[in-house]
């Protein structure tokens, strides 16, 4: 293909630390993934994406330059949703690691050049050559004293037109191509129209009849049981019927994780939102509601000592007393035998860590 006229914009997530701790790495990759999913959801310019180039996008578009107007107006709506989810995930999250705990600190700065690319096919993919990719990804690294900007090249029509609220500045950089010029705005202010969010009660009004209550003591530290127990993709494994988990609304624990338990793949499968982490001196507790059928599930993890752990799991439902009295008379005795099978899979898998001194894939620091 021959060289077209083409807009290469990048926005690029920064502010987190190199990690080292395993979760921290993984808790990052995590929440960098989720973030970069909503920057491509927020794409209004009809952009397509050539890579992702870590913790940013590579859009590109073929065809006539969007206006310096359009531009603001795509980086603002992105702005706006990351940060927006950032405020909310910082309302929602449990984990304390440098990752979790960092997270509101995370800034977005977007490049907008105008250019030649072209699009070569390679098997099945497409590559993007051309010097102004080039350029563009050497503004990446400028002299601005921020990491939350839009910068704009000259070649893109219609910067002389302000952003309200926002400073125009201009500079340039000298690279190993040559000087190039460019105008760069701080976005700070953006960070007022950032709307607070909703705070959910996810408890269930009136669910306070006690229909089931198991206890078990595991041989294993309660930080290792409550990183298997919240592991909810990990749930198959030590959970009867259970083919997997769907529908979560992200694979960090935290309040409002939501899943779907697929046990015969129709509209009969519970989901469920936990909800209330609690700790407190040696005491891990938290809740998983199930909105259909009325009923929470409340955990309670004890530590005894550092490799025995006290779990108990306590079920209460909101029903009528002739109900709760079917469920004991019908029902409870045939649950009750596979849920303490499922408890001594989960009992057997967390000792086996501890005896072989190993850890679990995914883990919270809580």
């Amino acid at each position: 293909m021959e060289a077209q006229d083409a807009l290469i914009f990048i926005p690029d997530i920064s502010g987190f630390s190199k990690f080292v701790h395993n979760t921290e790495i993984s808790h990052a990759a995590h929440i960098t993934e989720e973030l970069l999913n909503l920057i491509i959801d927020a794409n209004e310019l009809d952009l397509k994406v050539s890579e992702i180039e870590g913790d940013a996008v590579l859009f590109y578009r073929f065809g006539k330059a969007p206006t310096h107007r359009e531009i603001t107006e795509q980086a603002k709506k992105m702005f706006l949703k990351f940060h927006s989810n950032l405020k909310l995930y910082e309302t929602q999250r449990i984990c304390q690691c440098g990752a979790c705990s960092g997270a509101n600190k995370l800034q977005l700065k977007f490049i907008a050049h105008y250019g030649e690319l072209t699009e070569k096919k390679i098997k099945e993919h497409s590559k993007l050559f051309g010097s102004d990719l080039i350029i563009a990804h050497r503004l990446l690294k400028n002299s601005i004293e921020s990491d939350q900007y839009l910068l704009e090249t000259s070649r893109i029509p219609g910067t002389s037109e302000q952003i309200q609220g926002i400073e125009e500045n201009t500079s340039a950089e000298e690279y190993e191509n040559g000087r190039i010029g460019f105008r760069f705005y701080i976005l700070d202010p953006w960070l007022k129209e950032v709307p607070d969010p909703e705070i959910e009660d996810y408890s269930i009004d009136g669910a306070n009849k006690k229909i089931m209550e198991f206890k078990t003591e595991i041989n294993s530290s309660i930080e290792t049981v409550f990183n298997v127990l919240t592991d909810l993709p990990f749930r198959s494994y030590w959970i009867e019927y259970l083919k997997k988990s769907e529908d979560l609304n992200g694979p960090i624990a935290k309040e409002g994780s939501h899943h779907r338990c697929v046990i015969k793949n129709d509209q009969s499968d519970p989901e469920f939102t936990s909800h209330n982490f609690k700790k407190s001196d040696g005491i891990i507790s938290f809740a998983e509601a199930n909105y259909k059928d009325k009923f929470v599930a409340v955990y309670m993890l004890k530590r005894i000592s550092n490799d025995k752990t006290i779990l108990e799991a306590t079920t209460f439902v909101k029903a009528s007393n002739l109900k709760v009295f079917a469920f004991k008379i019908f029902i409870k005795k045939k649950l009750e035998k596979r849920i303490r099978s499922n408890f001594n899979k989960l009992k057997y898998y967390c000792e086996s860590l501890q005896r072989d001194g190993k850890s679990h894939g995914e883990s919270i620091v809580f």
